[in-house]
């Protein structure tokens, strides 16, 4: 039997939300997104200098799909590594959410101008759009009716329907983002809420609202060999484990009964450190919990 190391959470209700920390081999992980080549080559280059792999993937216990990592796989991956630690995690207990990025696009000139360029652009690609208000389009992507929105700064909304499956929505997405791309607007990712402050506010030109993605569509799409374009996808969890530390020499092959021996025994000599999250380390952690190993 494969060793594993668990991290308990206690909620206040009662109830009880499990991490198993344990080396898996890479080949039976299942991905979901497409990578950034730029940000996977910039690891890739990080870990070839490392000794360390600092923290662990998240995945679901149930098909080893992967959640959060990608990047980290492939690069491993490409140095040839054969396992990858794992925190894995019921994917389906209610508090884990799973959440999806808006664009937020930034570019000098007239909203007018820029708004008639897009619509001649969806127009030629054949996608069809309407202008309605924002509470139509959130009410929409909710209900599946669009597929995607695109708020102006003057707060015009274009509408865009389409029947495709999600997955294809969300190429559309991608084929949004390099229109925008192409013609010099900065692009940035964040939540829907911060989003929309960002236009009311004044300080975006468009902000391009994505439709939801469910826990299914990502387990069926893993599945199915599918990937969803990069940026997709943003999963929180209750609590995340942290500086796991564990040396990368025993990730490159062997025995994995043994690398996960040496998991367990690693990580029960140290103190696990429970603080709150929704903070920055080395990027921004959206959990309410951190486990962090010292």
């Amino acid at each position: 039997m494969i060793k594993v190391y668990l991290v308990c959470h206690h909620f206040k209700e009662g109830d009880v939300f499990t991490i198993r920390l344990n080396v898996a081999p890479i080949d039976d992980l299942k991905l979901h997104e497409e990578i950034i080549e730029p940000a996977l080559v910039k690891l890739t280059e990080a870990l070839k200098e490392s000794t360390f792999l600092w923290h662990p993937i998240i995945t679901d216990d149930k098909h080893m799909v992967v959640l959060d990592g990608m990047h980290r796989v492939c690069a491993l991956q490409r140095l040839n590594y054969k396992y990858i630690v794992t925190a894995q995690i019921d994917y389906f207990h209610p508090s884990v959410k799973v959440c999806n990025w808006y664009r937020v696009f930034c570019i000098e000139g007239d909203t007018t101008k820029l708004r008639d360029m897009v619509s001649r652009w969806l127009r030629g690609e054949g996608y069809e759009y309407s202008l309605t208000s924002l509470e139509d389009l959130r009410r929409g992507l909710g209900k599946g009716e669009l597929s995607i929105g695109l708020v102006f700064k003057d707060l015009t909304v274009l509408g865009i329907a389409s029947g495709k499956d999600i997955v294809e929505k969300y190429r559309i997405v991608a084929r949004i983002d390099e229109l925008f791309k192409r013609i010099g607007a900065e692009v940035s990712y964040c939540a829907e809420d911060e989003a929309l402050r960002l236009i009311r506010e004044g300080k975006a030109t468009v902000i391009e609202a994505t439709p939801p993605v469910s826990k299914q569509d990502v387990i069926q799409t893993a599945l199915a060999g599918r990937l969803f374009p990069p940026k997709t996808t943003r999963h929180i969890i209750p609590v995340r484990p942290l500086f796991i530390n564990f040396p990368l020499k025993f990730l490159r092959g062997g025995s994995l009964t043994l690398a996960n021996k040496l998991l367990s025994k690693m990580l029960s000599s140290k103190l696990l450190l429970k603080v709150r999250g929704r903070i920055s380390v080395d990027r921004l952690y959206e959990e309410d919990f951190l486990y962090i190993f010292i």
